[in-house]
């Protein structure tokens, strides 16, 4: 009984939060269509970001000495 009301919860969480996001985005695109506003005007632009080369070395080595300790 109990591990079936703890995946309702989990699912039931999950579903609230994309529920209220989903809702969210709604209200902000009908309130900036009402107001007239682009939404380009409003779009931040993304920095150009090369990944480290030694990031996969990085956390190798994390997780060896996380495994080993």
């Amino acid at each position: 009984m109990e591990p079936v009301i703890v995946l309702l919860i989990i699912f039931g969480s999950v579903g609230a939060i994309l529920w209220k996001y989903l809702d969210n985005r709604h209200t902000e695109k009908m309130t900036m269509i009402e107001k007239g506003v682009k939404p380009g005007d409003f779009k931040v632009p993304f920095p150009t970001w090369r990944p480290n080369p030694l990031s996969n070395l990085k956390w190798g080595l994390l997780a060896v000495f996380v495994d080993s300790a």
